[in-house]
């Protein structure tokens, strides 16, 4: 059985997480940009690592018997407002935290790939402000959320 990844990545490009009337341009790994304007924001950017870059793509278990569980990591990072525009994390702190209570209740119905053996273990959120594009001087308030996506192939 191949790997549904593409699949998920489809997937969660679909999906909304609409915050008081809010939604978030979704960026694909084909859609990212060198550079984040205000015009784009908010947004999120599918992307097989971190923000800092951290995460690795991908760990497989069981290698050479008949079927493998590999698990991947996907970092679904919202860039909510440039840090320039608001005074502080109680600008924007309420909303952020709206956007995770949101973020979880998608997860809560989220089907990775219809019929495959594929699931979420793990999720974890993060409010923060983060550099995008990496080293770019670039701040922006927003929220990581790294999934754990497990599956058998």
């Amino acid at each position: 059985m191949a790997s549904v990844i593409d699949t998920v990545y489809a997937n969660l490009d679909a999906t909304t997480v609409n915050v008081s009337g809010t939604v978030p341009t979704v960026y694909t790994l084909a859609e990212l940009k060198e550079w984040t304007d205000i015009a784009d924001l908010p947004c999120r950017l599918l992307l097989p690592v971190n923000e800092r870059n951290q995460a690795s793509a991908f760990e497989l278990n069981n290698f050479g018997h008949t079927q493998a569980e590999v698990t991947w990591r996907i970092t679904d990072l919202l860039l909510w407002k440039n840090v320039n525009t608001e005074t502080g994390l109680k600008d924007v702190a309420a909303e952020l935290l709206e956007y995770s209570k949101e973020y979880l209740e998608m997860l809560l119905t989220f089907v990775p790939a219809a019929g495959s053996p594929a699931w979420f273990s793990n999720a974890t959120s993060t409010i923060d402000i983060f550099e995008w594009p990496e080293d770019s001087g670039q701040y922006f308030w927003g929220v990581e959320v790294v999934l754990t996506l497990t599956e058998h192939i």
